[in-house]
């Protein structure tokens, strides 16, 4: 099964297609976020290569790892928080999905429930046996295919081909300037999950609703 998504870039239309994967009950695109629009096809999400300007957002954004477009076409673009939750005003009043129409973002609970059917080593099920990995113990079990496309702070880029950072919707209780992911190292066979404030930069699979 997979789903294929037009997007219009930059006057022209690029074709996306996402082979998609069935893990226990749930139903998951096997690589990494490329949209550039929201799914109402027309909202933009936009592209923000400025360090300072990244750290201060407070409504949704993507940017390309280093702000180099050629490791997207490999790894996906890195969205904040408010872009993977799809909040688009800072008051999240208005909300539109960063999926594709049928999919969500990820909840924790979500995640829970994959990490809870994988078992004991759920990190090395879902990483991608590849030479992305610097370092890897993955099997791919299930055709995930998890990849190291690192992170993006307000300083930089950083942790390609060692670490991967996948967002989900759900806000942390403690801090609401934080919300919750899972984080994927080469060398570590667990799946925690990553609490970072929702100006960070990671990457985003989606989940049929």
């Amino acid at each position: 099964m997979s789903i294929v998504i037009i997007m219009p870039l930059a006057a022209q239309f690029t074709l996306y297609t996402y082979n998609t994967i069935v893990i226990g009950t749930q139903c998951w695109t096997n690589k990494n976020l490329k949209a550039t629009l929201y799914n109402d096809g027309i909202t933009p999400i936009p592209d923000e290569t400025n360090n300072t300007g990244w750290g201060a957002l407070n409504t949704g954004a993507r940017t390309e790892y280093l702000g180099a477009t050629s490791y997207v076409s490999t790894y996906g673009y890195l969205y904040n928080w408010y872009a993977a939750a799809g909040i688009i005003t800072g008051s999240g009043s208005s909300t539109k999905n960063i999926c594709p129409l049928g999919w969500h973002v990820p909840t924790n609970s979500d995640w829970i429930k994959l990490t809870d059917y994988l078992g004991t080593n759920p990190g090395t099920q879902l990483k991608e046996r590849s030479n992305l990995w610097a370092a890897n113990n993955g099997t791919d079990a299930y055709g995930f295919s998890a990849i190291p496309g690192g992170y993006h702070d307000n300083i930089s880029s950083s942790s390609i081909s060692y670490d991967a950072f996948l967002w989900s919707a759900t806000e942390d209780e403690t801090a609401t300037s934080n919300a919750k992911g899972r984080y994927l190292n080469g060398t570590l066979s667990t799946m925690p999950m990553s609490i970072r404030g929702k100006a960070f930069g990671a990457s985003v699979r989606c989940l049929m609703n």
